[in-house]
């Protein structure tokens, strides 16, 4: 059986099987392979993979999509557990500090359980610190091994001045690049984020050593970065 060509786009059936996963038992493997295609590229798949899993229905699905979805999701997990693995050890870095440390984005969804965390493809760590301590982070991350790529002098003034983070760090060891902010909103923006105020309202992760921005500051942050990407 072939696709009707008043068949959704892909990107909605995707979308339409989040909601309700009992959707792709109607589907074609035509059906499946715009889907597959279309949530690789765009880092999706294994989202989907997960809300089939919750829902019971993964065994349901035909065998060609399935090994697909099955692999992407082992992805997620093992790049997940990567991640962990580098908040792991960047909290005994910076640990005794005496400021906040804060996670942004995925790892911050990750940190909270919250269902938006299930069958992301972590390839970074994005952290938040007091800009007043940004320097001192910096300096405990690079005895650790951290190391940022060599910049021309014009993008060195780009991270010193112009950015709200400091050029991205890697690790020999880890797989994950590490983003460490001083702020979600650089401060030549139109518009600027008072990150004091961000602070003063943080709330614990399930880790001791992380806290996470208040809900509606997460919302906001993730409205910035869509904005500005």
């Amino acid at each position: 059986m072939s696709t009707s060509p008043t068949s959704p786009p892909a990107h909605l059936l995707w979308l339409q099987a989040l909601r309700t996963p009992e959707q792709t038992l109607q589907w074609t493997l035509a059906d499946w392979e715009r889907v597959v295609r279309l949530a690789r590229r765009l880092r999706l798949l294994a989202r989907l993979t997960e809300s089939l899993a919750a829902s019971g229905l993964i065994d349901e699905v035909p065998a060609q999509p399935r090994r697909h979805l099955v692999s992407e999701q082992r992805l997620s997990h093992w790049r997940t557990a990567a991640m962990v693995w580098v908040l792991e050890r960047v909290a005994i870095t910076l640990g005794d500090g005496g400021y906040p440390l804060v996670l942004l984005k995925g790892g911050a969804y990750i940190g909270q359980n919250l269902p938006i965390a299930a069958g992301r493809l972590p390839s970074d760590v994005d952290l938040l610190v007091p800009k007043a301590h940004i320097a001192e982070a910096q300096s405990r991350l690079r005895a650790a091994g951290w190391l940022e790529a060599e910049l021309d002098q014009h993008d060195q003034r780009y991270y010193h001045e112009w950015s709200h983070e400091v050029p991205p760090m890697t690790h020999p060891v880890h797989t994950m690049e590490l983003d460490l902010h001083h702020n979600i909103q650089p401060p030549v923006a139109r518009m600027r984020v008072d990150a004091d105020v961000l602070l003063q309202r943080l709330t614990p992760s399930k880790w001791a050593a992380w806290q996470v921005l208040a809900p509606i500051d997460q919302v906001l942050h993730s409205a910035v970065n869509l904005f500005h990407d």
